[in-house]
């Protein structure tokens, strides 16, 4: 703990004034010592601050990974659920489907804001000059991509529901 280490240097330095008052001509010597443990003192705390901004930007690596994993995992399990479905066999049913599939769309536009954010972020990370730059580069792309998939796949799908349901309605 840096704050006991901190603690003993303080004892030391006391402990070093008394003893060169003591034995004077041991002073320098005293002092030397003294001296070198201060030093090492200094080096320890560059040493743990260093570590601290190496832990702080794997903490951040961690969190805009993660969140992009997630982020990244929600689009392709709508991209799924949107590619893998039945045409309607009826106007009743086609509108259902374009109700559902409407729905969709007010929840990828609700999840708008996070995707900015997220890209944002992992944007800022890289320009911060952040040790995985490159990780974070290839992650913000992809991010992007799958988004742009997500909204293409919106639209496809909206197109083929619309097109089934005039299907239906001239059918009947």
């Amino acid at each position: 703990d840096m704050t006991a280490l901190h603690s003993q240097l303080g004892k030391l330095d006391k402990q070093s004034g008394q003893l060169c008052r003591k034995y004077p001509p041991q002073a320098p010597r005293i002092m030397g010592k003294m001296r070198e443990a201060q030093e090492n003192w200094e080096r320890l705390e560059d040493l743990a601050s260093a570590r601290r901004v190496k832990l702080e930007d794997a903490n951040q690596l961690h969190k805009f990974l993660t969140e992009a994993k997630e982020h990244s995992n929600w689009c392709n399990n709508l991209v799924t659920s949107m590619t893998s479905g039945d045409l309607a066999n009826d106007v009743l049913e086609a509108e259902e489907l374009l109700a559902i599939h409407q729905e969709r769309k007010a929840e990828i536009d609700g999840r708008k804001p996070h995707q900015s954010q997220l890209v944002e972020y992992g944007e800022n990370l890289v320009h911060q000059k952040h040790y995985s730059s490159s990780e974070i580069s290839k992650t913000v792309q992809h991010l992007e991509e799958v988004w742009t998939t997500l909204n293409m796949t919106w639209e496809d799908k909206k197109q083929q529901l619309t097109q089934c349901y005039d299907l239906q309605v001239y059918e009947e």
